[in-house]
């Protein structure tokens, strides 16, 4: 589950960043912002639009979060080089999304 950084002010948008570094070998950081609590799941995907390994799927307060992959499946085994995809999406408790988005992620070898 990624992790609160202290931040003041709070953010007042909804934001997701690009991972960095990016390709990566070992581990690539991503890092996002809420302006109020909400429901954020954070998945990986293969190319053909599977998910490998769910990062976060709950609750979270406002803030700026900050997490790591290591490019580990669900199983904690290491995946193949290639392209796959951070899928992050924030839904506020009545339900509405908030963000949605997705980006490439290349693990090398």
């Amino acid at each position: 589950m990624p992790t609160a950084e202290s931040a003041e002010p709070l953010p007042t948008e909804y934001a997701s960043f690009q991972n960095f570094p990016n390709p990566f070998r070992g581990s690539t950081q991503f890092r996002f912002d809420l302006p109020e609590r909400t429901r954020v799941r954070i998945g990986v995907y293969d190319v053909l639009g599977r998910e490998i390994v769910n990062l976060a799927d709950g609750q979270l307060d406002a803030g700026r979060y900050r997490g790591a992959w290591r490019g580990l499946d669900r199983g904690g085994r290491l995946l193949t080089a290639g392209v796959y995809f951070f899928r992050m999406e924030a839904i506020a408790f009545d339900g509405a999304k908030k963000l949605g988005a997705t980006r490439k992620v290349m693990l090398t070898e």
